[in-house]
């Protein structure tokens, strides 16, 4: 799998640039169990995995550089609040476009595996981020079709798009009954 970190990499950042080996850890750590999973089970859609990857990491770039250092003493427990991020931003895109998300999925997966390892994240974090990693699995799980419903953090980003839609459907709808 490294070529394949390092190809979606490429597709980010140059090679020259000082932060290149520090995102290709970045996309090892978030996207590892993901790409590798979706290659196996997926073979057919791995290849629009790689680019629903490329697609997200290119929406939060800038986000993602800032934080790129973290990546060098991250702890599992920060998994929960880049998956938070990551689970938010493809809820949106579902919203807006309604393609399920092979990534969500995936993503969902290795998040449950990564709570359920013993003694990888304390017991204390884990219930400090219950409602958290809750949010985390609804969005994911609405971002990938299997669920109609979104975590309340959606709620401001949803609420102003439907109250546009309603604005716009109203004029159409007088025209009907004329």
């Amino acid at each position: 799998m490294e070529h394949v970190y390092k190809a979606i990499s490429k597709k980010l950042l140059s090679e020259k640039s000082d932060l290149f080996s520090l995102f290709e850890v970045r996309i090892k750590y978030l996207y590892g169990y993901a790409l590798g999973t979706g290659y196996e089970k997926y073979p057919l859609e791995f290849s629009e995995l790689c680019d629903e990857i490329i697609w997200l990491e290119r929406e939060i770039i800038l986000e993602s550089i800032a934080h790129i250092e973290d990546f060098e003493k991250i702890k599992p427990d920060d998994i929960i609040q880049y998956y938070s991020f990551i689970s938010t931003e493809l809820a949106k895109q579902h919203f807006n476009d309604k393609k399920p998300s092979l990534l969500a999925s995936l993503l969902g997966e290795a998040l449950e595996k990564l709570l359920n390892v013993e003694n990888l994240i304390s017991e204390e974090a884990k219930e400090a981020y219950e409602g958290e990693t809750s949010d985390i699995f609804m969005d994911f799980k609405f971002a990938n079709g299997s669920s109609e419903y979104t975590s309340l953090k959606m709620a401001p980003i949803i609420m102003p798009i439907k109250e546009d839609q309603a604005e716009q459907e109203e004029p159409e709808k007088k025209e009907k009954k004329e």
